[in-house]
């Protein structure tokens, strides 16, 4: 049973070493992934107590077309901020 652990473990090491010097990084590609993914996902943070959350800067859903307006773009903005006693300002 740990043999068979070891052995996967260096056999997986082993490629890793290999990918970065084929030149594959893992790591850019995971980078480039979130950035993406943060630029089309709507997002929420939170510091102390207020919140912001905002739609994605390219998210595909919120274009639109009308006659009146032509193509539109939606941008969705929001703070939340907590106050004492439970009471939230939004």
């Amino acid at each position: 049973m740990e043999r068979d652990v070891i052995a996967e473990y260096n056999r997986r090491q082993k490629e890793k070493e290999e990918r970065k010097a084929n030149g594959e990084l893992d790591g850019n590609r995971n980078i480039a992934q979130q950035v993406a993914q943060r630029m089309v996902m709507n997002s929420n943070y939170k510091y102390m107590s207020t919140g912001i959350g905002y739609s994605g800067l390219l998210n595909p859903l919120m274009l639109g077309y009308t006659t009146n307006d032509g193509i539109t773009y939606r941008q969705k903005l929001s703070f939340n901020i907590d106050l004492k006693r439970a009471v939230r300002l939004i």
